[in-house]
């Protein structure tokens, strides 16, 4: 080791059995004067730890290691809590340190990191999301039929949500995905040809900027199946109460509420259709006289008392598969006296009752 300078030494390095192989380092002890905090990685996920890279050199020339030295970190809010600083080894970034970040919950916050006995600081832009999510993540179509994804969470966008781009793959043309022009987060999928259980990995990724270098990519997996047709279906009504009462073939409704009916079809393993719209759908009501009208929303029928006892026959096809239900409207309970008198002594006294 030989001392060049006040603040430089040379370090000679040998191999004791080899003495010809050798090399020579040098090393400077200095105050570095440039500071920057490498912007890659800025984003999080909630269940992730951020290592944000430290650079700092002296006359162009970045330092090694800079774990060792004290930096004072201030956070505008609760977003993320700083945990410590350890060595970095990635020499591709000339970092030499890096500051750990846990996320606390979503959102973005600046971060200013001050080397402390100097004049030496930077502010940074850090954000932590929820991972993406998906309403569901299995669908179920038919043919020609399609279905709304409703995406949520992933890599937060502030600043231009309009150019919001998912990333899918893999690409096949049995399956077209389309993103809604109005609402970015809605993400249309379609049915084009027949295929059994396809799975795409939809992404959502921001566009690099030299405030986030390295954007973060969150990703989740939706499995597709497209058929051709349906292997049975059900009719199911929509019960909030106890009452009305009902089996699979037969349900008791009040003649004066509407009464709102599922149609379910069901693949050859039992498992609901996501969609079938593009199959043919006709329902139609049989009864002696006029008792309930009938309306068709999607895959939900409403039928709607004209307020008469009495019982109807609803019958529905979709693509040659029949299913029906008998309805029966009855009228609340009623008694005709809202007072009843009774003889002191008398044991019985009969109370009439009507409908229910």
């Amino acid at each position: 080791m030989e001392q060049t300078s006040l603040n430089s030494t040379t370090v000679d390095i040998f191999d004791k059995k080899s003495p010809e192989l050798n090399a020579s380092v040098s090393v400077q002890v200095v105050q570095p004067n440039e500071f920057n905090l490498f912007a890659c990685p800025v984003e999080t996920d909630l269940n992730s730890l951020l290592y944000l890279p430290i650079q700092l050199s002296y006359k162009k020339q970045p330092f090694t290691c800079c774990s060792h030295l004290d930096f004072d970190i201030l956070i505008d809010n609760n977003i993320f809590q700083y945990q410590g600083i350890i060595p970095s080894h990635d020499h591709v970034n000339e970092s030499c340190a890096l500051l750990i970040f846990k996320p606390i919950k979503t959102g973005l916050t600046n971060v200013r990191v001050i080397l402390k006995n100097s004049n030496l600081q930077q502010t940074i832009s850090l954000s932590a999301y929820e991972k993406l999510n998906a309403n569901l993540n299995s669908l179920l179509l038919t043919t020609n039929s399609q279905y709304t994804l409703e995406l949520s969470n992933g890599p937060l966008n502030f600043h231009d949500h309009e150019s919001l781009k998912y990333d899918i793959f893999p690409l096949d043309n049995h399956i077209k995905f389309k993103q809604d022009p109005s609402n970015s987060n809605l993400l249309r999928v379609k049915c084009v040809k027949p295929i059994e259980h396809i799975q795409f990995d939809v992404s959502k990724q921001n566009s690099p900027t030299k405030q986030n270098l390295c954007p973060a990519k969150s990703t989740i997996s939706i499995d597709v199946t497209c058929q051709t047709t349906i292997y049975s279906l059900s009719l199911q009504p929509i019960l909030h109460t106890q009452c009305p009462l009902t089996n699979r073939d037969y349900v008791v409704t009040y003649f004066n509420q509407i009464l709102l009916i599922n149609i379910i079809a069901y693949n050859e393993h039992q498992i609901p259709f996501t969609n079938f719209s593009s199959l043919k759908t006709d329902c139609s009501i049989k009864s002696n006289g006029h008792l309930a009208d009938l309306r068709m929303n999607n895959n939900q029928l409403e039928v709607i008392p004209k307020s008469q006892p009495g019982k109807i026959l609803l019958h529905c096809s979709v693509d040659k598969i029949e299913q029906q239900l008998e309805i029966e409207f009855i009228t609340n309970i009623q008694i005709p006296s809202p007072i009843k008198l009774i003889y002191i002594n008398e044991s019985l006294s009969p109370l009439d009752i009507y409908g229910g």
